[in-house]
């Protein structure tokens, strides 16, 4: 069986925000292992880097809408909605996958759809780098490459907490040899 080609988006937030999105981008700066990264790569411009605050899937719908599904503190955990995407606040990583593997990102977010956001574990993995998160609930990027991860698309080299939104672009940037789309 041939599996038709579908494209499918990982959307990096970098409008300005709110205080939520400066403190996520200031963490993201202080990590030492990120500075080092982008001081000997010269593909990945630090000042595009930080500007991440957050991260979403994105798949158009049978109606041809857009559909972000993610983990969201500001929606209370793992949902779907539909967004008119505002493309001076976004930047997008375009991957292509098969229909096998579309569906299963869909039996990861319809069995993940509804669970708390994971903010103890953003702290403990991220601001204070201890590699502790709850099994249970998600943080924005690592629920992306959780997903992503679960339905064969991209295999994570460390555990999905790992990623901030700055390290899920860069890494996506890196496995995918595409350049983000304004």
């Amino acid at each position: 069986m041939n599996d038709k080609i579908i494209t499918i988006y990982v959307a990096h937030y970098i409008a300005k925000g709110d205080v939520y999105d400066k403190l996520i981008r200031g963490w993201q700066w202080l990590a030492p292992f990120d500075r080092l990264l982008h001081m000997f790569n010269k593909r990945l411009p630090t000042y595009k880097h930080y500007k991440t605050s957050h991260s979403e899937i994105v798949f158009k719908d049978d109606n041809g809408d857009y559909q972000f599904a993610s983990s969201s503190g500001r929606d209370g955990g793992v949902r779907i909605k539909h967004v008119i995407p505002n493309t001076g606040n976004w930047e997008f990583t375009p991957i292509q996958i098969t229909e096998t593997q579309f569906f299963l990102l869909t039996v990861f977010y319809k069995r993940h759809v509804g669970k708390k956001y994971d903010n103890l574990g953003i702290a403990l993995s991220q601001i204070l780098p201890l590699g502790i998160s709850k099994q249970q609930k998600f943080f924005c990027s690592e629920f992306c490459a959780t997903g992503l991860d679960f339905a064969g698309i991209i295999e994570f080299d460390k555990h999905f907490d790992w990623y901030s939104p700055a390290r899920l672009r860069t890494y996506l940037r890196i496995k995918t040899k595409v350049d983000i789309l304004p």
